[in-house]
């Protein structure tokens, strides 16, 4: 439940790895490339004040899509005393990333810790926060990649309006309560 990428060093035997998770940054470690010894970690990008702040992680989850086979990924972040057996109804934000072809829903620290830190915080405010990794996004295949060639802002929009339709079905999120906001392309998908 995160995410590695390696550099393997000049004479091969030795591999360079960052690794990360859902709340915690980046962090440099050394592994020997056979897999022998221990990893050892060269950097601690978490200072005790973030560490010791409780962070709610997001859940991944796949939202059907009423326009095509695959489904959409998502970060969904609950709010705090979320109870699905209550009638209560919740308001919901959905978050639009920037670059259109970046990807988000993943299980490593988001390159957004700004908007993941106020997504903690519109969660502790009673709402309902999806972070939607839209067609176009990378890391789902050409396929996926090209969805929007012509007809940009279309079928963006038709996945966050399944993702609407998701929260309404299976979170309790009053689908009349439900804001956006992005900067970037996510500002274009705001505006579409």
């Amino acid at each position: 439940k995160g995410m590695s990428d390696y550099q393997l060093s000049p004479n091969q035997k030795k591999l360079l790895l960052t690794h990360s998770s859902l709340l915690r940054h980046r962090d440099i470690y050394v592994k020997n490339s056979d897999g022998s010894g221990t990893t050892k970690q060269l950097t601690n990008t978490v200072s005790e004040e973030f560490a010791s702040y409780d962070w709610q992680a997001p859940q991944i989850v796949m939202v059907p899509s009423s326009h095509g086979e695959q489904p959409v990924y998502a970060k969904i972040y609950l709010p705090q005393g979320y109870d699905s057996s209550k009638d209560k109804q919740y308001p919901a934000v959905i978050f639009n990333h920037g670059a259109g072809y970046l990807q988000n829903s993943h299980f490593g620290w988001s390159g957004y810790f700004r908007e993941f830190m106020f997504h903690n915080l519109l969660a502790q405010q009673g709402y309902v926060v999806m972070d939607m990794d839209y067609r176009a996004s990378k890391g789902y295949g050409r396929d996926w990649r090209t969805e929007i060639y012509r007809q940009m802002g279309t079928p963006e929009v038709q996945d966050l309006a399944d993702g609407v339709s998701y929260m309404a079905k299976n979170l309790h999120v009053d689908a009349s309560a439900v804001g956006t906001y992005g900067g970037s392309y996510g500002g274009f998908m705001t505006f579409m």
